[in-house]
């Protein structure tokens, strides 16, 4: 008796798997995104379905924090056609008073939307979560370009300078020894 529960309990697990969407997200930046308080950032999640249901169509939403992110995109619902990615495009601008150190949670959800010609297997919302970190805003390059520059010029006048009075000096010396 206790095998018959268990091999129907198997069986349907098998059954129930068939109807499971590899629906899912890829998030390919440094984590945790850095910016600087003011800069603003664009980048892409990308949309995934690799599974056996066919195309499914997702509503895109940003939970938490969302005042510093949003969705760049005409349109907030994607089509993801089977075994296909699609780059779902977002713009990050971290507040201009932030503090360095902040951190700020996106929370990017995709629900998936049932239409009456797909219908709805197992298909889960699926999304994202990118930390936002708030860093020191770095130095102009340039700045640092031309300090090295002028850095490397004093040593090299330096150099010269001790090269043109060792050969004086040993100028000096020979021409002593010669007047002897």
């Amino acid at each position: 008796m206790k095998t018959k529960y268990i091999t129907t309990a198997s069986l349907l697990i098998i059954l129930l798997c068939s109807f499971v969407s590899a629906f899912g997200t890829s998030y390919i930046f440094e984590r945790p995104l850095q910016l600087y308080p003011g800069q603003t950032r664009n980048i892409y999640v990308t949309l995934q379905n690799n599974g056996e249901q066919g195309d499914i169509t997702a509503k895109a939403e940003i939970t938490q924090d969302f005042n510093i992110a949003e969705i760049t995109d005409n349109t907030d619902t994607y089509l993801v056609p089977y075994q296909v990615s699609v780059q779902v495009n977002l713009s990050f601008t971290a507040p201009k008073d932030a503090k360095i150190g902040d951190i700020y949670r996106i929370k990017l959800r995709f629900i998936p939307q049932s239409t009456e010609e797909q219908g709805m297997g197992l298909v889960f919302a699926t999304g994202s979560n990118i930390d936002v970190l708030i860093i020191e805003e770095p130095k102009p390059q340039q700045e640092e370009e031309v300090a090295e520059g002028a850095s490397n010029f004093m040593f090299l006048l330096f150099i010269g300078l001790m090269i043109v009075i060792a050969a004086v000096i040993l100028i000096i010396l020979v021409s002593k020894k010669f007047r002897k």
